[in-house]
C-alpha cells in the first residue's frame, strides 16, 4: 500500500484544485519560506482525522479554508482527498483503490468520505490504524516537531510508541470494548436495582392472583358439572340438527363447487372471446421483450465503459504492449464467435439441404412407378384387335425397352443427370413414333382416348423429368458449396483458435493478469440474467400461438360443460330449500332449550355448541339427574365463600410480572454480554503485551544503531517505567475499605460492588506501560538526560528514534516537514543516507531546503506563491531531467 496522489481544493493557502502525485520512493517539496509548503503536510494531517487546529498552526476550524486576499475572494468549503493505492489489501477492504477525503465548510458543518461514500471519524481511524497510518505519531511529522517525542512526558511518549509498536488499532479496539463494558454494566446495575424495588410487590400480588386461581377451578368444576347436564339434554336435538346441517352443507359445497365451474366457465368462454384482449397479453409480451433488450444494450454499455477503465489500468500498469494482446484477443474472440456461427448456420443448411436432396431422389424412384403405369396401358393397347401387326410388333419391342429402363433405374435410382436425359429422350421418341403408326392405322378412331392418355402421361415424366434433374443437379452444386464453405470455416477457425491460444498466454501470464471488478464481474451478472429472460419472453411467445389455438378447439367443449353445470345447480338448490325448512323446525326447539342455559350459564350456548364438536363432555363417577343438580348446588357455595377478587390485580400482576421476566432476561443477557467483552480485552491485552514488549525490544535496537550512524559513536536506549508496586498497595487498601463496607450491605449491594470493583480492575491494567523513558549518550559524553542535550542533538536523536520506529513497522508512507532544519552538512548527508535506504520499504514525502534531502529525491515538487496569496505548483521528475541532461 501507498500514497498516490493528493489533491487539495481550497485548504488554506492552495485556493485553486492542486493534485501532488507520488513515487514509492522519496518526494521532496521545496520552496521559499512562506510558500505554503508546509500546508501540504497540515492537509495530510487534517484529512485523517485532525481535531486540534493547534498541530495544524490554526486557531479555529474555518481557518483551513482559504480566507482570500487583496486580489482573490475567500473560498466556503475546503476539501483534501488521499488516494492510496491499496492492491495489496493492507487496508482491510475490497477496493484496490482506496480514497479518504474530508470537506468542511464554512458554516461549520463537515464530513468524511470513504471512496465518495459518508462515514465517521472512527471508522477512518481504525481502517487507518490497521494499515499502520496515523496523524498523531511519525506518519506525519510537522515543522517543529521533530523533537516533540522527546520533549514529551513518558506518558506521552506511550501513544507515539503504540503505533510504532502497531499495537494502536488493538488499543482503539479494547477502548470500544472498554466503553461497550462500562455501559453494560451501568445498565444492569440499573435492572438489578428495578428488579429489587419490584419484588415486595410482585409478592403481594402472587397471593391474591392464587386466590383467583382457587375460585377459577370450582367455577371451572361448575361449568363442567353444567355443561354435562345441558349437554345430555340437548344431545338428541343436536344431534338431528347436525345430520340435517351436515347434509345441507355437503349439498352447499357441491352447489359451490357448481357455482365455480360455472363463473369459470363463463370467465374462459369470455376471455377467448376477447380477441382484443389476447392482443394486448401479446403487446405486452412484445414490450417486455423489446424492454429486455433495451436494458440489455444498457448494460452493455456500462461493460465497454468497465473494459475502457480496465484497459486504460494494463496500459498504465503492464504496457501498451499487454493491452494490445488483450484487445487483439478479444477482437480474434469475436471472429471465432462469428465463425462459429457461420460454420452453425452452413451445417444446418448442409442438413437442411441433404434432407431435401434425398426427397428428390425419392421422387426419382417414384418415375419407376410412373413407367410401370405407361406399361400397363400399352400392354392393354397390346392386346386391342384394331392395331394392325407392324403396330403390334413394333408396341412389343418398347414394352421391352421400357421394362428394361425400369430395372436399371429399380437398380441404380441415383442416376447422374446424363443418363436420365438420355433416358427420357429415347423414351419420347418412341412413343412418339408409335402414337404416330397408330394413328395412321385403320380403326384409329376407336383407339383414340387411350392414345390421348398416354400423350398425357409421356408429357407429365417428361415435365417431371425436366424440373428433377434441374433441382438435383442444383442440390449437388449447392451440396458441394456448402462442405467448402463449412471446410473452409472450420480451417480458419483452427487458425483463429491457435492465435487467440498463443495471445491468451500472454494476457494470462502471473504478470499481466488483471483482477476484474466487482462493478464489471455484477454487469455480466445482470447481462447473463437479461438473457435468461429474454429467452423465457422468446419462448412464451412462441407458445402464444400455439395456446390460441388450443383455446379455440375447447371453446365449443365448454359450451356443453356450461349447460350440463347450470342444470345440476337447479337440481341442487331445490334440494338446499327443503332442508332448510326442516332446520328452522329444529331451531326453533333449540331457542326453548336455550332460554334456560341463558339464565344459567349466560352467553354459553355458543361455546358449548363449540366444545361437543371438539370434545364431547365425560364425567368419571355415572350420575344421575338428581345427583348433578345436587353438585351443581354444594359447587356455588363453595364459590360464594372464597368471596370477590379485584379485576385489577390480575393485570397489574401480569404487568408487574412481565416486566419482571423481561429486567430478569436482560439482566442476564447482560451478564452475558459482558463475559464476553472481558474474554475480549483480556485477550487484547495479551496481544497488545505481547507485541508491544517484541516491537519495543526491536525499536530499542534499531534506535541505538542509527543514533551511533548520525553521532558517529555514543549509546542510546529507550527504559519502560511501570508502576506495578503503587497499583499492588492501592488494591490492597481498596480491598480492605471493601471488606469494611460490604459487611453492612444487603446480598444485591454486594453484588454491585463486586462488579464495580472487576470493572475497575480493567481500567487499571498492570499489563499497560505507565510511561517510556529515552536515554541519549553522544561520543565523549557521560550518560545524562535528553533534557541536557543541545538543540541539534535533539534533533538528531529524534531523527534516530523515528528512523528506528520507521524500519521496525513501516508506515506506507511518512510525510517529513523541515525535520532536517537544524542539522549542519555532514549531519544533512547521514540523514539524507538514511531517508534513502528506508525508503525501500517505506514511501517519504520530505518538505525540505536541504540540498542532500533533494538530491535523494525521485520527484521535486516546487511551491510558489503569487500576489493574489495562492499557493501553486511546479514539478520535476530527476529521471527524466536527467534523461534530457544527456541528451542535449
Amino acid at each position: 500500500m501507498y500514497l498516490e496522489k493528493l489533491k487539495l481544493n481550497g485548504f488554506k493557502s492552495f485556493a485553486q484544485d492542486v493534485e501532488l502525485k507520488f513515487v514509492r520512493g522519496i518526494t521532496a517539496i521545496v520552496g521559499p519560506n512562506g510558500s505554503g509548503k508546509s500546508n501540504i503536510a497540515d492537509a495530510v494531517r487534517w484529512v485523517l482525522g485532525e481535531q486540534s487546529m493547534k498541530s495544524i498552526r490554526g486557531k479555529k476550524s474555518v481557518d483551513v479554508i482559504f480566507a482570500g486576499s487583496d486580489k482573490k475572494a475567500r473560498l466556503g468549503m475546503a476539501e483534501v482527498s488521499l488516494f492510496f493505492n491499496n492492491e495489496d489489501n493492507s487496508a482491510p477492504i475490497d477496493y484496490s483503490e482506496l480514497v479518504v477525503t474530508r470537506r468542511f465548510y464554512r458554516s461549520g458543518e463537515g464530513e468524511y468520505l470513504i471512496n465518495n461514500a459518508k462515514t465517521r471519524l472512527t471508522d477512518i481511524q481504525l481502517l487507518m490504524a490497521k494499515a499502520n497510518i496515523g496523524h498523531r505519531t511519525y506518519s506525519v511529522i510537522g515543522q517543529g516537531q521533530i523533537d516533540a517525542v522527546l520533549i514529551a512526558t513518558p506518558t506521552e511518549r506511550k501513544d507515539f510508541f503504540d503505533e510504532a509498536t502497531g499495537v494502536k488499532q488493538y488499543q482503539l479496539k479494547r477502548d470500544q470494548a472498554l466503553h461497550k463494558l462500562e455501559r453494560a454494566y451501568i445498565n444492569m446495575k440499573q435492572g438489578k436495582l428495578m428488579i429489587g424495588e419490584m419484588e415486595p410487590h410482585l409478592k403481594m400480588l402472587t397471593k391474591q392472583v392464587r386466590r383467583l386461581e382457587q375460585k377459577e377451578l370450582v367455577e371451572k368444576e361448575l361449568k363442567a358439572y353444567q355443561n354435562y347436564l345441558y349437554y345430555h339434554r340437548w344431545h338428541k336435538n343436536i344431534l338431528l340438527q347436525q345430520e340435517l346441517k351436515n347434509k345441507r352443507d355437503q349439498i352447499k359445497d357441491q352447489l359451490l363447487e357448481q357455482e365455480k365451474v360455472i363463473t369459470n366457465l363463463i370467465t374462459q368462454l369470455k376471455q377467448e372471446g376477447l380477441s382484443a384482449s389476447r392482443e394486448e397479453e401479446y403487446n405486452k409480451l412484445q414490450e417486455e421483450y423489446e424492454k429486455l433488450q433495451n436494458i440489455k444494450q444498457e448494460y452493455q454499455r456500462q461493460l465497454a465503459i468497465y473494459e475502457g477503465k480496465k484497459d486504460l489500468d494494463i496500459a498504465q500498469t503492464k504496457g501498451h504492449d499487454v493491452l494490445w494482446a488483450k484487445r487483439k484477443k478479444e477482437e480474434i474472440k469475436e471472429k471465432i464467435d462469428q465463425n462459429q456461427k457461420q460454420l452453425a448456420s452452413w451445417q444446418l443448411k448442409n442438413q437442411q439441404l441433404q434432407e431435401t436432396l434425398k426427397a428428390k431422389k425419392q421422387e426419382q424412384v417414384n418415375l419407376v412407378d410412373e413407367f410401370k403405369k405407361i406399361e400397363n396401358k400399352l400392354l392393354e393397347v397390346q392386346d386391342s384387335n384394331v392395331l394392325i401387326v407392324s403396330a403390334q410388333e413394333k408396341l412389343t419391342d418398347i414394352i421391352k425397352q421400357i421394362k428394361q429402363r425400369r430395372n436399371d433405374w429399380s437398380k441404380k435410382p441415383d442416376l447422374s443427370k446424363e443418363d436420365v436425359v438420355v433416358t427420357l429422350t429415347q423414351w419420347e421418341e418412341i412413343l412418339q413414333n408409335f402414337v404416330q403408326e397408330i394413328v395412321t392405322a385403320k380403326d384409329a378412331q376407336k383407339n383414340k382416348q387411350v392414345i390421348q392418355d398416354l400423350k398425357e402421361a409421356l408429357q407429365q415424366i417428361i415435365f417431371s423429368r425436366d424440373n428433377l434433374v434441374n433441382e438435383i443437379n442444383e442440390l449437388i452444386l449447392a451440396e458441394k458449396i456448402y462442405e467448402t464453405n463449412i471446410s473452409n470455416i472450420e480451417q480458419r477457425l483452427e487458425e483463429l483458435q491457435l492465435e487467440w491460444q498463443q495471445l491468451e498466454h500472454i494476457v494470462a501470464s502471473p504478470g499481466n493478469q488483471v483482477e476484474i471488478s466487482a462493478g464489471e464481474k455484477s454487469v455480466k451478472d445482470e447481462i447473463a440474467k437479461i438473457n435468461k429472460k429474454i429467452e423465457v419472453v422468446t419462448k412464451n411467445l412462441k407458445e402464444f400461438n400455439k395456446i390460441e389455438q388450443q383455446k379455440k378447439e375447447k371453446l365449443l367443449a365448454k359450451q356443453a360443460e356450461l349447460q350440463f353445470a347450470q342444470q345440476n345447480a337447479q337440481n341442487l338448490q331445490q334440494q338446499i330449500g327443503e332442508l332448510t325448512a326442516q332446520l328452522a323446525r329444529y331451531d326453533a326447539k333449540e331457542e326453548d332449550l336455550a332460554i334456560e342455559v341463558h339464565r344459567e350459564l349466560g352467553d354459553y350456548l355458543a361455546a358449548l355448541v363449540d366444545m361437543w364438536k371438539l370434545n364431547p363432555p365425560v364425567l368419571q363417577d355415572e350420575l344421575t339427574e338428581d345427583d348433578l343438580v345436587a353438585r351443581i348446588e354444594q359447587l356455588k357455595k363453595r364459590r360464594e365463600m372464597i368471596g370477590g377478587i379485584e379485576p385489577e390485580a390480575v393485570a397489574e400482576y401480569k404487568t408487574v410480572k412481565e416486566k419482571y421476566d423481561f429486567l430478569t432476561a436482560q439482566v442476564d443477557d447482560l451478564a452475558a454480554a459482558m463475559t464476553k467483552l472481558k474474554d475480549t480485552i483480556i485477550e487484547l491485552d495479551e496481544i497488545i503485551s505481547k507485541q508491544f514488549s517484541q516491537n519495543f525490544k526491536k525499536i530499542g535496537e534499531l534506535f541505538n544503531t542509527y543514533f551511533r550512524i548520525l553521532f558517529s559513536g555514543g549509546r542510546a536506549e529507550l527504559v519502560l517505567l511501570t508502576s506495578d508496586d503503587e497499583k499492588n498497595n492501592e488494591e490492597e487498601d481498596n480491598q480492605e475499605e471493601t471488606s469494611l463496607e460490604t459487611d453492612e450491605m444487603n446480598q444485591l449491594d454486594k453484588e454491585l460492588a463486586e462488579e464495580e470493583d472487576e470493572l475497575k480492575k480493567f481500567y487499571n491494567s498492570k499489563k499497560f506501560i505507565q510511561g517510556i523513558e529515552i536515554k541519549a549518550t553522544p561520543p565523549g559524553k557521560k550518560m545524562k538526560g535528553i533534557a541536557m542535550l543541545s538543540g541539534g542533538e535533539r534533533a538528531l536523536t529524534s531523527i534516530a528514534l523515528i528512523c528506528a520506529m520507521i524500519a521496525n513497522n513501516p508506515s506506507p508512507f511518512v510525510v517529513l516537514d523541515e525535520v532536517d532544519a537544524a542539522l549542519d552538512e555532514a549531519n544533512s548527508l547521514r540523514f539524507a543516507e538514511i531517508i534513502s535506504e528506508l525508503s525501500k520499504h517505506t514511501q517519504f514525502i520530505v518538505i525540505t531546503h536541504n540540498r542532500a534531502t533533494m538530491e535523494k529525491a525521485d520527484i521535486l515538487y516546487g511551491v510558489t506563491m503569487g500576489a493574489d496569496g495562492v499557493s501553486d505548483l511546479l514539478s520535476v521528475k530527476f529521471e527524466e531531467a536527467q534523461e534530457y541532461a544527456n541528451r542535449y
